[in-house]
């Protein structure tokens, strides 16, 4: 595997996050809504949903685990993308250049933002934007050594 495709793993991964956050908050959801109607009121529960109650309690508990995995893998791999992004060098270019380029990867693959809202932070155009993006793309591909995920 390529450098530049662990870029594209980050936005996977933080997709699948949200989905499981997504999922976990229906069922606290779920959770929360058995139960009384008034405060002090005692509401008889059938075995019935009793048993779907804990049924969500159990997988609520075991995709706050799956989430917390995932989180962990995410992080490790967006360390090991900006320590990267930080080694990427050409002597040829001036450093507000270089900076603007690790600046363009950092702002998109580690902290999601849109091509608009960077090409405006750093006031560049959007087509400046992506050229600069493929000088940086370029670079990690002629890194020499590749990280421990691939």
């Amino acid at each position: 595997m390529s450098n530049t495709k662990l870029l594209y793993e980050l936005p996977k991964l933080r997709h699948r996050l949200r989905e499981l956050q997504s999922q976990i908050d229906d069922l606290r959801l779920q959770a929360e809504c058995v139960g009384s109607v008034r405060p002090k009121e005692r509401v008889q529960t059938s075995p019935d949903l009793s048993a779907r109650f804990e049924d969500t309690i159990a997988e609520r508990a075991e995709l706050e685990e799956q989430y917390q995995d995932l989180y962990a893998e995410y992080h490790e791999k967006a360390e090991d993308v900006q320590a990267m992004i930080s080694r990427i060098d050409d002597p040829e270019l001036d450093a507000e250049k270089m900076y603007r380029i690790r600046m363009i990867l950092t702002l998109r693959y580690i902290f999601d933002q849109d091509w608009r809202h960077i090409a405006i932070q750093l006031g560049t155009s959007l087509r400046h934007t992506y050229r600069l993006k493929n000088v940086g793309l370029d670079m990690l591909d002629a890194l020499d050594d590749v990280t421990r995920f691939c």
